[in-house]
């Protein structure tokens, strides 16, 4: 029998993927396809396109078939249904980064006990930077939160017109 659908790869691209806390990145979620993860030829999938608040410009493309902008500043509760707990792990300093850039909601939970660099336990205040993955510790510590918060993102259609390998890029740039 003859290969029947799509497989999907999808490029991620920033001119320096270090600078000033840049980050996109897209992830296909079966919740946004009813639950579908093989992509048939000519029917209309979904992805999630996450991206950090200095990002500017994304240019969307695909080698065949179509892909493009749905909905914008759409949010998601972190983490999301049916995913692993996320945390942060502070290891001598005073920033960890969370999964996906913060938008709103953020809560955390010390797990264990958390030192100074002296080794004395402190309860340290963490604060998220809206549009960020970054969060800064008021010091620099040793430990482990787990962590909820809400992050948003941008829904993309992609539709192959063909069987094969399709590629989609997205290509940001920052500010």
């Amino acid at each position: 029998m003859a290969k029947e659908y799509t497989d999907i790869t999808i490029a991620i691209s920033l001119p320096d993927e270090e600078a000033d806390g840049a980050y996109l990145n897209a992830e296909i979620e079966s919740i946004d396809n009813d639950g579908e993860t093989t992509y048939i030829p000519n029917i209309k999938y979904y992805l999630r396109l996450y991206k950090s608040g200095n990002i500017t410009v994304v240019s969307d493309f695909s080698n065949f078939g179509s892909v493009g902008l749905t909905t914008s500043g759409l949010t998601a509760s972190i983490p999301e249904d049916g995913e692993d707990d996320e945390y942060l792990i502070f290891n001598g300093s005073n920033s960890s980064n969370l999964n996906k850039a913060y938008r709103s909601n953020f809560a955390y939970t010390k797990i264990g006990r958390a030192y100074d660099k002296n080794g004395t336990e402190v309860n340290p205040t963490l604060a998220p930077t809206v549009g960020f993955t970054e969060v800064l510790a008021n010091q620099e510590i040793y430990g482990v939160f787990q962590v909820t918060y809400t992050t948003s993102y941008d829904l993309y259609y992609f539709q192959s017109d063909r069987v094969g390998q399709m590629l989609i890029f997205f290509i940001g740039d920052y500010t």
